[in-house]
């Protein structure tokens, strides 16, 4: 099968070759005299990349039949010079379209060997004309050997075009008339198939003009012109009907209008056999090729679809936002309050019963005993301890009552009936304001993405087609290129074929922009298709170290770390320490970072995100705690906001300063409100964050003797640094491991 392949793929070689060939050989019967107009198209085939053995090789054998001994040494230095040229420069890539003018020097054999025979004047014009031609090719030669003649510019076409007509003014001295019109015809309705429009007359216009201007006669145009028009009518026919038509069209020119001066079999079968040959050509080589040759061109309506997509999803994100608020709103409202008014009027009403059934219920009634205010007073006391007992009771209520034990154990029911509901309620309010601190965390999530695609995207389509140019330049075929947004908000996006070098594609764009940029998104595509995202690459990124160790004897380590990315320029790094140690501690603290992740890449603010996460594990239970500390790093701002959770000082280092960050809130799981420590701090290059857990800061006793130590052992690298630090803390425990240990160390650099 790779043989197969791979024969193909040397079979196309040698035909794109013999088409160069034949191209040079009738290029240089252009002329009225075996001028080297060839050489216009060997130095645009150099300029282009091409092989120099190859171009040179070629060049020279479409020589091979002229019997000039003068040319051929003309030639044969024309060669030489501008093989040496591109063979020793070329293939550094430093030469362009400039170095033009090593073509016309190449040439000068030429002009003494021509002048000496005719005139040094003609031979100087033909050099010049040669010179015009090569750049005028170059467009043309390069959209075909780089491109494939995938969507090709004006000027490209133009380019192939003119090389077209050249090419074929030889052409027709060589093939005659007749085979040359079987040739232009085959072509026209190949065309014609492809484009579908009115790309046909011209076509037909280009076609024509090698035999207009071989025979100077202006009336070649016509017959061309009709098959043009009969090719724009009938092309999107079934493909007997438009080879039909074009048969008509070519009888009628020759029989009725008489178009022709002598028309006879031969003229007839040369035409047959164009239209035969095209006639059997599958269909999908032509869609193929229609999809691949389409012209780069403005895309109005699809830059409106995406922006309109973008507000119809900005709208609905605005709804989805409305919605989550009011569940927000909703839940909070119908949270339940305590009522112990209504235990304390139930628990008075059996009291009442046991008075009414008891002996001296008459004796106490006319001494208004016992009082409303003593049995309340008797609640609140078994309310604040959690049930009340003889000793509870005051003399002057123990020594009028009788029924003191039957009291006591209702007061008690009904207290601990209370103490259950109550925590009853606690449960469900914590829960409910679980859901609605989640519910306005994604309220404001939602918002901020609506806002975000509320904004139209702006795209330059003049600068996306210098873009696709300069990449084709740089030899990155890119079949669509678009670019939208400004400043450091621009993305480029280029699709290419799954060959091309994704380094060499950033290189061009970084050229191109004068920019530095980063891929930031691959996506495939079907057919071997890719497409690259650029994006602005941030002028600052961060490198981290961490360092850890766990308690001498626990099974494993109950500190966890994170360093997230949310978007290209901005970072979490976190370091969550669970209480105690072993695999308890570990999922404690594991669990609650990962938590703190998942809403953070889920677009929750601070707030939500981290009171989500304390409701969340006071849920657990009394001995779930977690300290957090957490640093959102914004690379673009220089910026750092720091939320310390019942976690010990941390530390900045910046140029020689060791700045101290302190936080005095309980951990996360301990209080069901969470009142986390916060503070800013400026960043620069150069800077270190550093995170501790309790077990390394308490084997240094203060944060001054930490920052003296920091301020003697500050070390470039963040990995070696959190290593020195936990060596340094194990050494001061006596070389054992009293606690889990953890250092996470974070350094800002230029990118």
């Amino acid at each position: 099968m790779l043989d197969r392949i791979r024969s193909k793929f040397e079979a196309g070689k040698v035909a794109k070759w013999c088409v160069i060939f034949a191209a040079m050989l009738f290029l240089n019967n252009a002329g009225a005299d075996k001028e080297p107009f060839a050489a216009a198209l060997y130095f645009a085939l150099l300029l282009s990349g091409e092989g120099v053995f190859v171009c040179s090789l070629v060049y020279g054998l479409s020589f091979a039949l002229s019997f000039s001994p003068p040319l051929l040494v003309a030639v044969g230095a024309n060669i030489l010079v501008l093989a040496a040229i591109y063979g020793t420069f070329g293939r550094k890539k430093k030469l362009g379209l400039p170095s033009v003018v090593f073509l016309p020097a190449s040439l000068i054999p030429y002009v003494l060997i021509k002048g000496g025979v005719s005139s040094y004047a003609g031979a100087g014009v033909t050099v010049i004309i040669i010179t015009l031609l090569a750049v005028a090719f170059y467009p043309g030669v390069t959209a075909a050997e780089r491109k494939g003649f995938r969507k090709p510019e004006a000027a490209e076409i133009f380019s192939l075009a003119l090389l077209y007509v050249c090419v074929f003014l030889g052409g027709v001295k060589y093939m005659g008339q007749d085979a040359y019109k079987a040739l232009a015809v085959f072509a026209l309705a190949v065309a014609a198939t492809v484009f579908s429009g009115a790309e046909s007359m011209l076509f037909s216009f280009v076609f024509a003009l090698p035999v207009v201007l071989n025979y100077n006669s202006a009336a070649a145009f016509a017959p061309y012109l009709v098959f043009g028009a009969v090719a724009f009518i009938f092309s999107k026919h079934h493909r007997l009907v438009f080879v039909g038509a074009m048969m008509a069209a070519e009888l009628i020119c020759a029989y009725v209008f008489r178009l022709y001066p002598d028309y006879g079999y031969v003229e007839l079968i040369w035409f047959s056999g164009a239209m035969l040959a095209f006639a059997p050509i599958p269909k999908n080589l032509f869609d193929r090729a229609a999809s691949s040759l389409a012209v780069a061109a403005d895309k109005p309506l699809s830059r409106y679809e995406i922006n309109r997509s973008r507000a119809l999803i900005s709208n609905r994100l605005y709804e989805i936002s409305g919605t989550f608020r009011e569940i927000a709103e909703l839940f909070t409202a119908i949270s339940e309050t305590e009522d112990p008014f209504v235990y304390e009027k139930a628990i008075i009403e059996e009291v009442r019963g046991i008075c009414a059934d008891c002996s001296y219920s008459a004796k106490c009634r006319a001494a208004s005993f016992p009082k409303r205010e003593e049995l309340s007073r008797l609640i609140a006391i078994a309310r604040g301890k959690g049930r009340i007992s003889a000793v509870d009771l005051p003399k002057s209520f123990s020594q009028k009552c009788s029924q003191t034990g039957k009291i006591l154990y209702a007061i008690n029911k009904y207290v601990g009936a209370y103490g259950a509901e109550a925590d009853r309620r606690k449960v469900i309010n914590d829960t409910r304001a679980v859901v609605s601190v989640q519910a306005e965390g994604v309220a404001s999530a939602m918002k901020s993405l609506a806002r975000a695609f509320a904004k139209s995207l702006s795209f330059e389509p003049v600068k996306e087609r210098k873009l696709c140019s300069f990449l084709l330049k740089k030899g990155v075929n890119a079949q669509e290129v678009m670019i939208f947004g400004t400043g450091e908000e621009t993305e480029v996006h280029v699709t290419v074929t799954e060959s091309v070098l994704e380094r060499k594609a950033l290189s061009a764009v970084n050229e191109f922009f004068k920019a530095k940029f980063a891929v930031t998104e691959k996506y495939d595509l079907p057919g071997g298709r890719v497409v690259i995202t650029f994006e602005k690459a941030c002028r600052y990124d961060c490198v981290f170290g961490v360092a850890t160790l766990k308690k001498d004897g626990a099974d494993a380590c109950g500190d966890t770390h994170s360093l997230i990315k949310l978007m290209r320029n901005k970072f979490i790094l976190a370091l969550s320490d669970g209480m105690g140690s072993g695999e308890t501690a570990k999922a404690t603290s594991s669990a609650s970072l990962s938590l703190v992740e998942s809403l953070y890449r889920a677009g929750l603010p601070d707030g939500a995100a981290l009171d989500t996460v304390n409701k969340l594990l006071s849920f657990v239970g009394e001995d779930n705690f977690a300290a957090l500390d957490l640093a959102y790093i914004n690379l673009e701002g220089l910026s750092c906001d720091f939320i310390k959770l019942g976690a010990p000082y941390g530390f900045i280092l910046s140029r020689g300063v060791v700045k101290t960050i302190e936080g005095s809130s309980l951990p996360m799981g301990i209080l069901g409100e969470l009142k986390p420590a916060v503070c800013s701090e400026s960043i620069s290059a150069g800077d270190v964050i550093l995170f501790m857990s309790d077990g390394i800061t308490d084997a240094f006793g203060s944060a001054t003797d930490f920052a003296d130590f920091l301020s003697a052992a500050a070390s470039s690298n963040p990995q070696k640094l959190a290593d020195k630090i936990l060596s340094e803390a194990f050494a001061l425990y006596g070389n054992k491991a009293n606690d889990d240990m953890t250092v996470v160390a974070c350094k800002i650099f230029a990118a």
